[in-house]
């Protein structure tokens, strides 16, 4: 009686939740034009009230029901006394199995959207329909969105737990690989595009070799003494000293490095009034 009572619970938690999802456009419907970036971001109008509380739902989900068990079953007593306090505070119902759910699915909707907005503008509108209008920009999103759901659960369901963990501490691994691109180009152009793509390709091959050679932990020796060190680090440094050394080869052999859009138009650039040292357009 009380698995039915909880199964009930959970489903009528889902369908709710899922609801809600699919009709909230039209429940505050608005005159704008469709467009990618609102559709990825809501239009700008969520506030900070609703931000705040999906910011803190998907913190509190991945930290309290996944993080803390983790961190105990690898460490033991040290990361123990958070478990007793999660369960006190939030006991095991259908109504917080549900809400566990919800929680999860909010993460994997940012990942989606994010994969989604990243396919449209740099693979779909760039190499397959250059002309794709904003409604068909959306409409490919959203379906490109959904595929990752759907995936995502598959994955979850036809993975065994075992390689849901080595996907982990890959992904670890992996994420780091896109830092030169992504941060070191926020604060300096000099690193060559096809470098910047050269690091990456090494580092993710270099830590995949790594973790997989030592039975997918993430933890690797290097090779001299007790010394060890993350996996995801040594392959960051090889992505780097790659990036640093194949700027400098393609820069001397006179390779392009193509035309920057992330640019400013001169337009937009602050200068300097020599006379008062203001800032002028």
């Amino acid at each position: 009686m009380a698995d039915g009572a909880m199964t009930t619970t959970f489903l009528a938690v889902i369908g709710g939740a899922s609801l809600l999802a699919a009709t909230a456009r039209r429940l505050r419907p608005s005159d704008r034009l469709p467009s990618l970036e609102g559709w990825a971001l809501a239009d700008r109008s969520l506030g900070p009230v609703w931000t705040w509380l999906l910011l803190g739902g998907t913190i509190f989900t991945a930290y309290t029901f996944t993080a803390v068990p983790g961190l105990a079953y690898g460490s033991g007593a040290s990361a123990f006394f958070a478990v007793p306090y999660t369960v006190i505070v939030c006991p095991l119902a259908g109504l917080v199995f549900a809400a566990i759910t919800v929680g999860a699915l909010v993460p994997a909707a940012v990942m989606s959207i994010a994969a989604a907005t990243g396919f449209v503008r740099n693979v779909y509108v760039e190499y397959v329909h250059p002309t794709a209008t904003p409604k068909r920009q959306v409409r490919i999103a959203k379906a490109v969105s959904l595929t990752a759901k759907i995936g995502a659960v598959a994955f979850v369901f036809g993975l065994r737990d075992q390689d849901a963990v080595n996907l982990q501490l890959l992904g670890g691994v992996w994420i780091l690989q896109i830092f030169p691109a992504v941060a070191v180009g926020l604060f300096t152009g000099r690193l060559h595009p096809r470098a910047l793509l050269a690091g990456w390709a090494a580092g993710m091959a270099a830590g995949t070799f790594m973790v997989v050679r030592e039975g997918f932990s993430s933890v690797v020796s290097l090779g001299f003494g007790p010394v060890e060190i993350y996996a995801g680090l040594v392959a960051l440094l090889l992505n780097l000293i790659v990036a640093v050394a194949g700027t400098a080869a393609l820069d001397r052999l006179g390779v392009p490095r193509g035309a920057d859009t992330t640019d400013l138009p001169s337009r937009l650039v602050l200068r300097r009034r020599p006379e008062t040292g203001a800032n002028q357009p």
